[in-house]
């Protein structure tokens, strides 16, 4: 169950990244910007809100060796970029255009028994048009 993520560069370079393993989808998340406040004399103390936020997705891609495109694509995430993610390559008609952000390490997993290492990235995924991720 193949995955893809493509996306253009601020210079107009298109990219795209294809693991082969899928994508995982984790436990969802809600972003909601709240700022503290307090009285000058620090005698009440409240929270403001920015809006009512938006739910995202924790995800977590796999891939067979730490590829040069799995950088690529959390430095597309840390700029701010635009990204449609096709969850399943065999079903182009499901995308989903999404903002990446608050990634993990990329992290080395050993597979027992069978002597190979994949390579895992976690980030939160925000569809830009406001909907839930599977």
């Amino acid at each position: 169950m193949a995955s893809l993520f493509f996306w253009t560069e601020s210079g107009g370079t298109d990219r795209a990244f294809v693991t082969e393993l899928g994508v995982e989808f984790l436990a969802p998340t809600h972003e909601k910007t709240r700022l503290p406040a307090r009285s000058l004399d620090g005698s009440i103390a409240t929270a403001i809100t920015i809006g009512s936020g938006q739910t995202g997705r924790r995800l977590a891609i796999r891939h067979d060796a730490a590829s040069q495109l799995m950088e690529d694509l959390r430095e597309a995430g840390e700029d701010r970029l635009s990204i449609t993610l096709v969850p399943e390559v065999t079903e182009q008609a499901v995308a989903y255009t999404v903002k990446l952000f608050d990634f993990g390490d990329v992290q080395r997993e050993q597979q027992t028994g069978i002597g190979l290492q994949r390579f895992m990235l976690e980030f939160t995924a925000l569809r830009l048009d406001g909907g839930a991720l599977p």
